[in-house]
């Protein structure tokens, strides 16, 4: 994988998996709000940019992603990055190893998107091999 993007608090790190067409933004320790929202904003324009509509949020490595971040997620960003991205969306998790009240957190937003009636394939596993087999088999 090719790194395009780690933030200077080392908390979001955005990756590109050519031979997957899979775009992987990862979240490590305690992401800042700020943080949070500036590599949504990039994974999005950088999906578009090389047309991949697969997905990976890496949480392994997150204690905490802010709550005010997955409102804003669910409320505005979700909706209108499946607009953008053409509203083929397969995206996957992967849980936190650090935390089960992230994972839940997670799950929860996946859900609310779908209630959203969003179609987005959407998978939770706990490797990055699985992940990135999934991605590539679940279009």
């Amino acid at each position: 994988m090719t790194e395009l993007y780690l933030n200077t608090n080392q908390t979001a790190r955005i990756l590109r998996s050519k031979p997957n067409e899979t775009i992987v933004l990862k979240f490590m320790g305690v992401v800042l709000v700020e943080d949070y929202k500036f590599a949504m904003e990039l994974l999005l324009k950088l999906a578009k940019e090389y047309q991949y509509h697969r997905i990976i949020f890496d949480l392994s490595d997150a204690e905490s992603t802010p709550a005010i971040g997955r409102a804003w997620f669910i409320t505005q960003y979700g909706p209108r990055a499946y607009r953008e991205l053409g509203k083929k969306l397969t995206v996957c998790m992967l849980l936190s190893q650090r935390s089960a009240f992230q994972n839940k957190a997670s799950e929860l937003v996946a859900r609310s998107m779908q209630a959203l009636k969003m179609n987005i394939n959407i998978s939770f596993t706990d490797d990055m091999d699985n992940a990135l087999d999934w991605c590539a088999k679940a279009d």
